[in-house]
């Protein structure tokens, strides 16, 4: 329901239509004055931080139970053409600001497969019989290729590009 929510684009509607009813302005300048929409709540970094937080309860959760996988790739589905929709034909044009948002929802990533990979060492670490059992160390090991992939990750040079590199 939150994605058809953000189709609706109810703060913006609302404008809409209180410059268009109580101010009887013309269709043009209505639309105008109800751009650019709020982007602390329906902006690209809003946006990206709800992608991430749902996909780090789908990562979590899915252990649980993997019946979540479902709704999840539904909500993900759903959330492409809705926010594909809403970019390409609807929204005004905005700077781009991708790379920014997107390592930033890459770090949460990592933090939260961090805390997955020593959520699931304890509890492999309560099963068994001594303190470090056999699937717990396997499990803890896990964070070594954890760090791994995040040391590499960070080490592009993502803001600025040299020419040869473009080229």
């Amino acid at each position: 329901t939150t994605l058809t929510w953000e189709l609706i684009r109810i703060v913006n509607l609302t404008k809409y239509w209180f410059y268009r009813v109580l101010y009887k302005s013309h269709v043009e300048e209505a639309k105008r004055q109800c751009e650019p929409e709020d982007e602390a709540s329906f902006g690209l970094g809003s946006r990206m931080g709800i992608a991430s937080l749902m996909s780090a309860m789908t990562l979590v959760c899915c252990t649980v139970s993997p019946l979540i996988l479902v709704f999840a790739i539904v909500y993900f589905a759903i959330g492409r053409v809705t926010y594909g929709y809403l970019l390409v034909h609807v929204e005004t044009k905005k700077p781009d600001l991708g790379g920014l948002f997107w390592m930033e929802a890459v770090q949460q990533v990592f933090f939260i497969l961090a805390l997955f990979v020593l959520l699931m060492t304890g509890v492999l670490a309560g099963q068994g019989k001594t303190y470090m059992s056999g699937p717990a160390a396997v499990a803890f090991s896990a964070s070594l290729a954890l760090y791994a992939m995040w040391y590499r990750i960070n080490s592009f040079e993502w803001e600025t590009l040299p020419l040869e590199q473009m080229a």
